[in-house]
């Protein structure tokens, strides 16, 4: 799982070079947005490291998304990458934001953005007033990059 971490970020060439795909969302899952995506992938556990930047991850192993949605939910404020257990699916969000990035083999991705977990698109979500323009411009650079 850690492969696809460089230098306290993802791997975008690892990410393209294995033939992944990419979904930005624009809020972290919750318990229960894991669970029906657990549920469409038919995969049940999930392991995860998190750390925060310049730090060395600290792994939490296989268990079930029940087990361990109170040590993802005290780790949110750090980088964390969740990797669905035997399956190439992948949550990444980064320290300190809200949006992630769903990411890995194209038909597990299909299946996910089947379930609309999201109502609106990250496009949409890009135009939150809220938003600086550098940090539209940041998302838009990440967006760019993934694509």
């Amino acid at each position: 799982m850690i492969e696809y971490l460089k230098n306290n970020d993802i791997d975008v060439n690892k990410i393209k070079n294995d033939n992944f795909v990419f979904f930005l969302a624009p809020e972290f899952p919750s318990k229960q947005d894991l669970l029906e995506i657990s549920k469409q992938i038919n995969i049940d556990f999930i392991e995860f490291c998190s750390f925060e930047f310049n730090q060395k991850p600290t792994l939490f192993n296989a268990n079930s998304i029940e087990s361990l949605s109170g040590e993802i939910f005290e780790e949110s404020h750090k980088n964390i990458l969740i990797k669905f257990f035997d399956c190439d699916l992948f949550i990444w969000k980064p320290e300190d934001n809200e949006y992630y990035i769903l990411f890995g083999r194209k038909e597990i991705i299909q299946k996910i953005k089947l379930i609309n977990i999201f109502d609106y698109s990250f496009e949409e979500y890009m135009n939150e007033p809220s938003f600086s323009n550098e940090q539209r411009d940041f998302l838009n650079k990440l967006y760019i990059s993934l694509s």
